[in-house]
């Protein structure tokens, strides 16, 4: 991915010559109040890429001088570009769900024909540059990803899960603690958490329960998923997760007319892309549950 780099110096002197108010443009981008656009200026937090190409038209000008871009788009560039989200591609390439774009934007299977033909058309180019861009999503589309300064091999804990994913998913304008509290009160629907409780959270001060205080845990983590587009069990600990994943896969071994292939069929049409080892051991582990759940009943 090449991500634009956005003017915010730019964006304030246009609307300001144009003699708009931050509500004037927070306005024309379908927003009640006009925070966002006052922290985009000020560069408290990074304008979403796919908000970049309604962010020009609502100040009149060109995309590419509000954000230029440093070389060749990909996939997901193409779909940010046309300020088109992923909840709007089933029903422009006519599937079920967004997983086929999903997949090819992360470089992990090419498009359908179809697919390919429906998204060159509402991206306005040809099928052959939306193929190059495919092409580079494959080859160099994973976003950096922060370099452990313990001796952990993936983050642990809630802190370092939280840095991990800011670090990862805006590797160029890292969002401020301010910025962050916004983002999950926004996902949230309420004021959950404030500056000094993110700041909190993030540097891993307190256990999460004595930051939030009458709070659920289970709040921050369905708004942290919602932000970071992850799932929230991500932020839960290790025993926790081990847990749910364990009645999840109890619950499939469960059904009498679960197959393999059924399996194969969800987890390859899913968003992730199961790896074929991923695939055969959650088999294996669903084939063993059955069969101790055929043992237990004969006794």
């Amino acid at each position: 991915m090449t991500p634009r780099q956005f003017d915010r110096k730019y964006a304030r002197q246009t609307r300001r010559a144009k003699d708009l108010t931050l509500a004037d443009v927070a306005k024309r981008l379908g927003h009640s109040g006009n925070w966002q656009v006052s922290a985009w200026e000020q560069g408290k937090k990074p304008v979403p890429s796919e908000k970049l190409a309604a962010y020009a038209n609502a100040l009149g000008v060109p995309l590419d001088r509000l954000a230029p871009r440093q070389g060749e788009p990909d996939l997901r560039d193409l779909r940010h570009d046309r300020g088109i989200s992923l909840k709007e591609i089933p029903a422009i390439i006519q599937a079920k769900s967004d997983g086929p774009v999903k997949n090819a934007e992360r470089g992990v299977r090419p498009l359908a024909d179809e697919y390919a033909v429906r998204l060159a058309e509402k991206y306005e180019v040809s099928l052959e540059q939306l193929r190059a861009a495919e092409a580079r999503s494959s080859s160099g589309h994973v976003a950096p990803v922060a370099t452990p300064t313990s001796a952990v091999e993936s983050p642990r804990t809630l802190a370092e899960k939280i840095t991990y994913l800011v670090r990862a998913k805006f590797p160029d304008a890292p969002p401020t603690d301010h910025a962050l509290a916004q983002a999950i009160n926004a996902k949230a629907g309420l004021d959950i958490v404030s500056t000094e409780q993110v700041q909190a959270l993030r540097t891993g001060d307190q256990p999460p329960a004595a930051i939030l205080g009458a709070v659920p845990e289970t709040t921050l983590y369905d708004a942290l998923g919602a932000y970071f587009d992850c799932s929230p069990l991500y932020f839960r600990g290790k025993e926790e997760q081990v847990l749910q994943t364990m009645e999840g896969l109890r619950l499939l071994a469960n059904l009498d007319d679960l197959s393999p292939e059924d399996v194969v069929l969800q987890a390859r049409g899913g968003e992730g892309g199961f790896s074929r080892p991923l695939l055969a051991a959650l088999n294996a582990a669903l084939e063993k549950l059955k069969g101790d759940s055929r043992g237990n009943q004969g006794h």
